[in-house]
């Protein structure tokens, strides 16, 4: 045996083992952070792969819809398929609820993927406060989460329940209904919105008590009117404060009705957060509650804090902020919704997918190219078939309005008349 120096060729191969091992570590290490530094874009070039799972799903768990060939589902914050996409189209959830259209009909499952209300409606809106709104196609009435109508298809229009009240319409004239479906406010008003901290903006008729238009209560009653028309225009409150339009120019009115931040803006939209955007010299920035410009006027459009991040718009390209101002995520999206329960949807291409408040992507628009690894039951991998796209009624830039009546081209030519009729 010897006990000597070792055998130097032995050495010499443990020493180029050990170099080329280190050379391999060092690649492995800094080769996904040069990736990740010239990466410009969110989905510049990583894509899910074969790491989708399906798996069952848990209280713990966010449902997000996704579409793979034209079939939805849901996805979950970590990005595994808690729902096999089966679907013609799925919504977010709203009370414990999601709305989902089967053969061009609307219905609602739960959590478990269990019917609530079975596919029967045309139309259908998600639940608010334990109601939605349900069409015919025609006309309006509501359905609570058991499936049982609290008012008929009868409405000519109808808004989503806030604070225990809905507003409803009856021919040209506009109420307010509890979630039971009882009436609380008689149809009275030719215009109105929903309750919001306990006061609602409503027009008369010019021919009832000469057209009061103004704020009332949840008994019906006005608490303030517009006199000598000294508002233009006026907004529903938040935080506490509220839009109001006096000439062309907008700021803001407390709960005693008088100017709390002079209107100096082009547009405003509510507080939220602390923050509430404005439009000044054709930029959009951030203000206060106190009217400080917190957010210097830079974007083309920006949206509501309504959770950490809010959507702002530079270029043509949608991005995120945080109540800074700083980019968090750069523009870069052709679509995106604000952020809803910590996830924002996004797209650079036909389809969609999710991102964090971090920016990392919780599903990529281009979907698993190598199919669902499905891990409960009989293990096997699958992809939805690939099918044309059902007609969904509920297009992608639907903007829920909150007021009545619908204007459609016809009422809005129809009101123009009017007014010219009334100046002569």
């Amino acid at each position: 045996m010897n006990h000597g120096r070792g055998d130097p060729a032995a050495e010499r191969y443990i020493m180029r083992y050990t170099f080329t091992l280190v050379i391999l570590a060092s690649l492995l290490i800094t080769l996904p952070l040069r990736a990740q530094d010239d990466e410009e874009n969110i989905y510049a070039s990583r894509y899910i792969g074969d790491g989708v799972s399906v798996r069952e799903p848990s209280y713990k768990d966010e449902f997000y819809p996704i579409n793979i060939n034209n079939s939805w589902g849901y996805a979950n914050q970590k990005g595994d398929v808690t729902m096999f996409p089966k679907y013609d189209w799925t919504d977010m959830p709203h009370g414990g609820a999601m709305r989902i259209i089967v053969g061009g009909r609307t219905g609602y499952i739960d959590t478990d993927g269990n019917w609530i209300i079975q596919p029967i409606y045309h139309w259908a809106d998600h639940f608010e406060e334990g109601i939605a709104i349900i069409s015919n196609g025609k006309t309006f009435g509501y359905t609570n989460r058991f499936g049982k109508i609290i008012a008929e298809m009868t409405f000519d229009g109808a808004l989503r329940c806030r604070e225990g009240l809905a507003a409803f319409q009856v021919g040209s004239r506009i109420g307010y209904i509890n979630p039971a479906g009882k009436i609380i406010i008689e149809p009275q008003f030719i215009e109105a919105r929903s309750f919001y901290e306990g006061f609602a903006v409503v027009r008369e008729s010019d021919y009832r008590n000469k057209g009061r238009y103004g704020y009332i209560n949840r008994k019906g009653e006005f608490a303030f009117v517009n006199e000598n028309n000294q508002f233009a225009e006026l907004g529903c409150f938040s935080d506490s404060i509220a839009p109001a339009k006096v000439g062309d120019k907008w700021g803001f009115i407390d709960r005693e009705f008088k100017i709390a931040i002079e209107p100096t803006y082009e547009e405003v939209r509510l507080l939220r957060g602390g923050l509430a955007a404005v439009k000044l010299n054709g930029k959009w920035g951030y203000i206060n509650k106190k009217g400080e410009m917190i957010i210097k006027p830079a974007y083309d459009l920006a949206y509501d804090f309504d959770e950490v991040l809010a959507m702002v718009k530079i270029g043509g390209k949608l991005g995120f902020i945080d109540r800074s101002g700083n980019m968090v995520i750069k523009p870069q999206f052709d679509t995106a919704e604000p952020f809803l329960y910590d996830a924002a949807r996004v797209s650079q291409s036909p389809n969609f997918g999710y991102i964090d408040i971090e920016g990392k992507i919780i599903w990529d628009p281009r979907g698993p190219l190598g199919g669902f690894n499905r891990i409960s039951g009989q293990p096997r991998k699958e992809l939805p078939r690939k099918r044309s796209q059902t007609k969904i009624p509920y297009q992608p830039n639907y903007t829920y309005v909150d007021k009545l009546p619908r204007q459609t081209e016809e009422s809005t030519k129809r009101s123009s008349r009017s007014r010219r009729r009334n100046r002569r």
